[in-house]
Formats: structure tokens, C-alpha cells, sequence
């Protein structure tokens, strides 16, 4: 997909971006779901074609500060942004770009 991307715009400036938190999809919410352990290795591999390509990669997951305590003031379910979902991950996003961009 980036070589296409690089093919059809070659001075494209790409960043990656991994997936912000989600609660576990079982009862105990405490517990590593399979979804978890996934979403875990997705952010993992995204990390790492950065790191081979040298893109920058903005850190959802790590960076909006989401967690189990205070998930349901960001989430309208278990994995989607309610509208303080959505302006935490634009805070973050300008943020990082303000940090790579206006050097």
C-alpha cells in the first residue's frame, strides 16, 4: 500500500498511526482478550514498517491516555471514539505533527 501511495504521490509525507485503546470484549474486563492480543500485534507490526521505512508512528494507544479507569469517558462502546474520543485523538495528532513538522 505505501509503495502505491509513494508511485501515485511521490512527495507524500506519511505518518502511521496505531489503534488507541478498547476495553476487553469479555465480562471481567481485567482479563487479555484474544481482540486485545491482536490489536497488540497490529500496533507491533504498524510500529515496526515504520521503524524499517523510517516514518514517523503516532501511538494511540500509548499517547491519549486511555486505560481501564476512565475508558467509558472516551469510548461510546467498547472500541469506538465518542466525541471526547475523537478531540483526545485530534489533540495528540496535531500535537505529534506540530513536533515533526515545524522544525
Amino acid at each position: 500500500m505505501l509503495t502505491r501511495l509513494y508511485a501515485r504521490i511521490p512527495n507524500a509525507r506519511i505518518v502511521l498511526i496505531g489503534m488507541p485503546f478498547k476495553t476487553g470484549s469479555g465480562i471481567n474486563r481485567d482479563e487479555n482478550t484474544d481482540l486485545d492480543i491482536y490489536y497488540q500485534y497490529k500496533r507491533n507490526a504498524i510500529k515496526e514498517i515504520g521503524r524499517a521505512y523510517g516514518y514517523p508512528y503516532i501511538d494511540l494507544r500509548e499517547l491519549c491516555g486511555w486505560n481501564r479507569l476512565n475508558a467509558t469517558t472516551y469510548l461510546i462502546d467498547t472500541i469506538h471514539p465518542n466525541a471526547a474520543g475523537g478531540k483526545r485523538i485530534a489533540e495528540v495528532m496535531i500535537g505529534f505533527y506540530k513536533t515533526i513538522y515545524n522544525k
